[in-house]
């Protein structure tokens, strides 16, 4: 009798300690599970609002689609795209949706050229989709303030009116806000 009362409280005692061990080794749940972003190197550089919005998925993916609209067509400078609409998914190489991450995604763009062929300037658009990688990171501070650093490149899929080159840039810096 005393022998079997021994193995229960051992076999308790192991299955508390498992217990407590897997408990502890779990990942804690991300800190928020959505973002709200504006690319500030956008804004700045080239006149234009693109916005973000992130969903955490777990503690080392997220999903995201990036909305792009270059607000000064008429200025002086020569951007590939006019509008886009950018789907992204992120896989993160350090814990709870922060850090090094690396991007797969597929963006869908317009472009808008002036073409002058003799005294008549005519507005050619261009469509065209992309498929790329991106390499970055991100920084959360305990309020949920949000900055992220990145850059990659996409391959074009088609070549319409030879306004695209074959192919895109993607990055930038990067402010939001978790919630």
């Amino acid at each position: 009798m005393k022998k079997q009362v021994k193995q229960l409280i051992f076999i308790a005692l192991h299955l508390v300690l498992i217990s407590n061990y897997s408990q502890s080794n779990t990942q804690k749940p991300s800190e928020h599970e959505n973002e709200l972003k504006l690319n500030m190197s956008s804004v700045i550089a080239i006149a234009s609002a693109d916005f973000t919005y992130e969903r955490v998925l777990n503690a080392e993916s997220s999903i995201g689609i990036s909305g792009f609209y270059l607000l000064n067509n008429s200025s002086n400078i020569s951007y590939y795209k006019t509008f886009s609409v950018t789907p992204y998914y992120r896989n993160y190489f350090t814990n709870y949706s922060k850090g090094l991450f690396l991007e797969i995604f597929a963006t869908y763009y317009q472009r808008k050229e002036d073409l002058d062929p003799g005294d008549l300037t005519v507005d050619a658009y261009s469509n065209n989709a992309a498929l790329g990688i991106s390499f970055g990171k991100k920084w959360v501070t305990p309020n949920k303030f949000i900055i992220e650093l990145y850059a990659g490149i996409g391959r074009n899929f088609y070549n319409d009116l030879d306004l695209s080159a074959p192919v895109i840039g993607r990055g930038g810096l990067i402010v939001g806000k978790g919630f």
